[in-house]
């Protein structure tokens, strides 16, 4: 009797274990099931991205011949793929994932040296940037609660991170380190968020890692990071419920070696960009946009970039408001993420930024507005919030889509150019350490097609002519892309021609004799007639807009160059902050403008 109850509560309990088991299978099962449901849009919009970069990159030869910077990442490429190092001073991470991949397309084989690395580049270009649509989907899970409804704004968010107007079509012209970056950029943020969330140790080394990882492939996207972080500790004084706790001498002595340790590691890859970021903070309001615009050249704040800056700054506003009314209704983590991206985005889409830096940080701010957006979506309830801001959002995404597919990339030279440059090889017998000289696009083309090396006219120099064997002019005489901007270099009277095409001249550098001491000053100032001299300072009418430039000289003896008006001049110096006046530091009197 025993031994049959004993038999009976066995077999019930395998059946209640078989039973509890089966369900936690299927409930599992559906679980993945759920979430592989809500990657589906995720994975959809990576797959649109995809196509998009290599619709964009579809013309023959594209990475040669595109854009101003010609093939200067299958150069750099090249050269580690041979050499191990690279052509030019540079942060290296992208270009080792470049040559890994044109090493092992190499090895299978599937085509030529060349024709591996153009394929690595393509491919590198066209499925890795997409990919920062993992992080901001991760962050917008991390933020969402069953509370409010937020699917659809959390996948155009998504959408926004990846196809809105500069990865889509800035980004997507060339492969560029920034759009490499972007996805360490946003990832860093995921892991920023889980930390001032969760205080989890674990998530601060990610987080470091992912910064020196940033470091190491883009220098931009690396500052920007810090710049971030700065701002989250500066809002975190000012929204914590509790005092603010002051870190102890050592973590901040940790912090001070780590930051040092990443800063110096940039400088011993790129020590030029690194100087000009160190640098920045005095120099990134020289000659601000907005004034140029008042002033009758409007070089920047037109078109789709007007429009993309103004919906940047109200988004941001209007951020900003939110985030405060609603300030006791929500987290201090997200209230402090938030406004610490509020006013990233306010700098970056700032009019005040200046002529050389502004290009450069207006791209980029649709980076902190995402994840902005992803907070407030999730945070705050009222369709009179989604509504209109995911109308501008669509519009912004319309406005990227109809550049993308009716904007192909420019083309620097034309296929019939291309194909003389080509053949030059075959008549000039060109060297390894030999070096071409010409406007950038085309001598990085020739470093390629020529298998030599390049370098910019104004760093040649008598020791830099000393460096190789001979040194070539190169010159484009027809069907030069007017939207090339770069100079064509000056031809002088110690230099042999020795080819002349349809479409080409290259000339040879007879010795140094005329050559300078020191690199060039690249040209930052004003061309025209001096029309005003009064104390320490010179009214000069602009030759080519005739605006009026004040120009400061302090540091220039007027005495020596009799300056006087009437004079044409070309004034070289430094532009003063939050103004068009310019601080002279040469002053040459020149007889034409030509």
């Amino acid at each position: 009797m025993f031994l049959k109850t004993k038999v009976a509560l066995s077999g019930q309990t395998i059946i209640k274990t078989f039973y509890t088991v089966s369900n936690y299978m299927i409930k599992n099962k559906s679980d993945r099931r759920d979430k592989l449901i809500k990657w589906l849009p995720v994975i959809a919009l990576i797959v649109i991205a995809i196509i998009f970069r290599l619709y964009r990159t579809s013309t023959e030869n594209h990475y040669l011949l595109a854009g101003s910077d010609g093939p200067y990442v299958p150069l750099q490429v090249k050269t580690m793929f041979e050499n191990h190092r690279l052509a030019f001073p540079d942060m290296p991470l992208l270009f080792t994932l470049c040559t890994l991949f044109a090493k092992l397309l190499y090895l299978l084989p599937i085509g030529t040296q060349n024709e591996c690395i153009l394929l690595s580049v393509r491919f590198i270009d066209a499925f890795l940037p997409p990919l920062a649509a993992i992080p901001v989907f991760l962050i917008a899970r991390e933020l969402k609660t069953g509370k409010i409804k937020s699917t659809f704004a959390n996948y155009l968010m998504v959408a926004f991170a990846i196809l809105s107007f500069t990865p889509l079509f800035i980004f997507s012209h060339q492969l560029q380190k920034n759009g490499l970056a972007i996805i360490w950029v946003f990832l860093y943020l995921y892991y920023t968020f889980k930390i001032i969330k969760y205080e989890n140790r674990k998530d601060i080394f990610k987080a470091i890692a992912v910064l020196i990882i940033c470091a190491l492939t883009h220098l931009g996207s690396f500052v920007l990071l810090v710049f971030i972080s700065f701002l989250i500790l500066a809002f975190r004084f000012f929204f914590q419920n509790d005092k603010f706790k002051i870190p102890s001498l050592k973590k901040l002595l940790l912090a001070a070696i780590l930051l040092i340790s990443i800063f110096a590691l940039v400088a011993i890859f790129d020590y030029t960009r690194f100087s000009r970021i160190i640098n920045a903070p005095l120099k990134i309001f020289e000659a601000p946009v907005v004034l140029f615009a008042l002033n009758g050249q409007n070089f920047v704040l037109h078109g789709q970039t007007l429009i993309i800056l103004i919906a940047m700054n109200l988004l941001a506003i209007q951020g900003i408001i939110l985030l405060l009314r609603q300030r006791n209704n929500l987290d201090n983590y997200k209230i402090i993420l938030g406004l610490a991206l509020a006013t990233c985005t306010l700098f970056l889409s700032s009019p005040f930024l200046g002529l050389e830096w502004a290009n450069r940080l207006f791209m980029i701010a649709y980076i902190p507005i995402t994840v902005l957006y992803l907070i407030i979506y999730n945070s705050i309830p009222g369709k009179w919030i989604k509504i209109p801001t995911t109308f501008v959002f669509i519009v912004l995404l319309t406005i990227s889509f109809s550049f993308a597919l009716f904007n192909k990339p420019v083309i620097s030279i034309s296929k019939n150019a291309y194909s003389e440059l080509q053949q030059i090889k075959g008549k000039i017998s060109f060297s390894r350490n030999d070096a071409i000289v010409g406007r950038q696009d085309l001598r990085l083309l020739a470093n390629w097609t020529f298998e030599t090396k390049g370098v910019s006219d104004y760093l040649l120099t008598k020791d830099e002519f000393n460096k190789y064997n001979s040194v070539y002019l190169l010159k484009q005489i027809k069907d030069k892309n007017p939207q090339i901007r770069s100079a064509e270099p000056v031809v002088t009277n110690n230099c042999t021609p020795i080819f002349k095409g349809e479409y080409f001249e290259i000339f040879k550098i007879n010795d140094n004799s005329e050559l300078p001491v020191e690199p060039k000053k690249i040209f930052k100032g004003v061309k025209g007639t001096i029309i005003e001299i009064s104390n320490k300072k010179l009214l000069v009418k602009d030759y080519k807009t005739s605006k009026i430039r004040t120009v400061l000289i302090n540091a220039i003896d007027t005495k020596t160059l009799n300056i006087h008006n009437g004079m044409k001049v070309e004034i070289n110096g430094e532009w003063i902050p939050f103004s068009l006046s310019l601080n002279a530091e040469t002053i040459k009197e020149v007889e034409s403008f030509d």
